[in-house]
């Protein structure tokens, strides 16, 4: 199935603790959003790539993509991450093709996960990655534990997100009159489309977003792993 991917890098690096949008601090030596560029760049079912960035930080954005035949186009994001894919999605050349929406913070993604996600849309209207959560989840109000909430049906939502093309696009639309905001991207589906089906993907407790200083010492450990094992992107 081929797919345009929308690879959000419009964030910031306050949780990180860092002045830098975090995207683009380094991780094993290269920028953290480089290895999700090189990794869609390098799929042959991706036909479009484009990243959604800030006005100020397209000129540094821009050198982190190398010469390719493949189609790139620069977007500049929104206030909310709603509205930056939003704005990815109207660069979309086919709304035919699915659109694949990835947090440019998680450089960790497979190959392999990707191709797991188009082959599960090909039988359903949206597809993501996901990993059972590990801890006991409480339910709390005003700090007082309500309840424990069973976890056998509970998932940590990852992205890649994957989203049938014309689906997504109306979604957005809807979206936009109803100012409605999602806290991700099939989220949309779900609040308009009660009927589409949506499958969770086994992803991986790798496929971390690196949002906070410790994540960074972490994402250096699982970056040793995988070159140790030969299967850094890029």
């Amino acid at each position: 199935m081929k797919y345009e991917a929308i690879l959000l890098a419009a964030g910031s690096g306050k949780r990180m603790e860092s002045e830098e949008n975090k995207v683009f601090l380094e991780l094993g030596n290269r920028a953290i959003l480089s290895y999700s560029i090189d990794l869609f760049l390098a799929d042959e079912k991706c036909v479009h790539l484009i990243l959604v960035g800030k006005t100020s930080e397209m000129s540094e954005l821009k050198k982190l993509v190398p010469q390719s035949k493949k189609a790139v186009s620069f977007v500049v994001g929104g206030s909310e991450r709603q509205y930056s894919v939003y704005a990815g999605v109207k660069a979309i050349k086919n709304d035919e093709n699915a659109i694949l929406v990835h947090d440019g913070a998680r450089p960790f993604v497979r190959k392999e996960q990707i191709d797991d996600l188009c082959l599960a849309l090909e039988e359903n209207h949206a597809v993501l990655l996901g990993v059972p959560v590990k801890d006991t989840i409480k339910s709390v109000f005003n700090k007082k534990v309500a309840k424990t909430v069973p976890r056998e049906a509970l998932y940590g939502a990852q992205t890649p997100q994957m989203i049938r093309g014309q689906m997504f696009y109306q979604g957005h639309l809807w979206a936009e009159e109803d100012d409605f905001l999602g806290t991700d991207d099939v989220s949309l589906v779900e609040e308009y489309f009660p009927e589409a089906t949506i499958e969770m993907v086994n992803g991986s407790y790798e496929n971390i977003k690196l949002t906070t200083p410790e994540d960074l010492i972490l994402g250096e450990a699982i970056l040793n792993n995988k070159r140790a094992k030969g299967e850094e992107n890029g």
